[in-house]
């Protein structure tokens, strides 16, 4: 109980000291007076020397090349047919390939970020906003008969 009491009566002073008004008697405005003067042209900039320092050179105007505008989602569903698959959509970039698997890439427009679509012995495993390399990713999929497994 006495730390709240004491707690209290610091607190007031404090409160007090913040809402003391202060009076001002001395005028806000300069003393001396300000010299009225022209008004200035302002200068033109300098032009830097060739290879000056910290200057950025001219570079010329680049075209960017167009992508195709994608208006359709991409179609798939997990173990989806590779065929099939590339045979619903179209704008697949082939992005990385193995004996294994195969990794397509598409954009929906040029302004998404791409996916990534990847198989394994024909058939979509994983849908991913990035590639980590077939060789990296690890999937519970037994190869067909025909393939030889290197894990």
């Amino acid at each position: 109980m006495k730390k709240l009491l004491f707690i209290l009566i610091v607190g007031s002073l404090f409160m007090r000291c913040a809402t003391k008004t202060v009076n001002n008697t001395e005028a806000s405005e300069p003393k001396e007076p300000i010299e009225q003067t022209e008004p200035v042209e302002p200068k033109k900039p300098i032009e830097p020397s060739e290879g000056a320092e910290g200057v950025m050179p001219e570079v010329p105007d680049v075209k960017m090349p167009e992508m195709p505008s994608i208006t359709k989602p991409t179609e798939y569903t997990m173990k989806m047919n590779e065929e099939e698959f590339k045979g619903k959509n179209d704008g697949l970039e082939l992005f990385d390939q193995n004996k294994d698997g195969i990794v397509y890439m598409r954009k929906e427009c040029s302004e998404c970020n791409p996916k990534y679509y990847t198989f394994m012995y024909g058939k979509l495993e994983a849908v991913t906003p990035f590639h980590g390399g077939l060789d990296k990713m690890k999937f519970d999929i037994t190869p067909p008969s025909g393939s030889t497994d290197t894990n």
